[in-house]
């Protein structure tokens, strides 16, 4: 059985350029789980990502704010395997352009004009999405609570499962269920979280 997954993470303000940099490459540091060799095989939102999240930031707010929630949206590492092993093969599979494809249009329309980058990476050994978006309120207020409490995560997890359920994905059992711990991503250099 493959499922979809989806994953959460807080970006503050200081943090902010090192998550832009990964996702689009620019970082200076150099991560094992990259293999540059397949880097051109990655897909970019246009333009500034860091100029559209500055652009909807209100003029005050806390240094220490989460300014940014990270998204990764991913799938079983066995499904794109069952479609190409190879990634140049599995980027021209029409199954799996027909996933980021839904997967982008997920988010747009889950996030709107708050969804500020996106990003394919398929130098990994999981293709994945990084998508960032900007926790902003109804009344432009930041508040990343509201968009990363449990009930609001649990809602997002189960929308994107049924988003991309046409390509044989399922959610997983909900933690809450299963009575397993949360397990934190420690930082960008492991796995399919980077």
């Amino acid at each position: 059985m493959a499922y979809a997954i989806l994953r959460h993470g807080k970006i503050k303000s200081t943090a902010k350029g090192v998550a832009i940099g990964h996702n689009h490459r620019t970082a200076t540091s150099e991560q094992s789980n990259i293999d540059r060799t397949r880097s051109g095989l990655n897909g970019y939102m246009e333009g500034s990502a860091m100029e559209r999240l500055n652009a909807l930031l209100p003029d005050k707010h806390r240094k220490d704010a989460v300014v940014a929630v990270e998204l990764l949206l991913t799938a079983s590492p066995e499904w794109f395997d069952e479609l190409a092993k190879d990634r140049d093969e599995l980027g021209k599979d029409p199954t799996f352009k027909a996933w980021v494809s839904e997967s982008f249009a997920w988010a747009k329309k889950e996030f709107g004009t708050n969804l500020v980058d996106v990003a394919l990476h398929m130098d990994e050994s999981t293709p994945h999405i990084h998508l960032l978006t900007v926790p902003l309120t109804q009344d432009g207020r930041l508040c990343a609570k509201e968009v990363t409490g449990r009930k609001e995560m649990q809602r997002r997890q189960d929308a994107y499962a049924k988003a991309v359920s046409a390509f044989g994905l399922r959610r997983g059992q909900p933690a809450q269920e299963t009575k397993r711990a949360h397990q934190p991503r420690n930082d960008k250099t492991e796995g399919a979280g980077g």
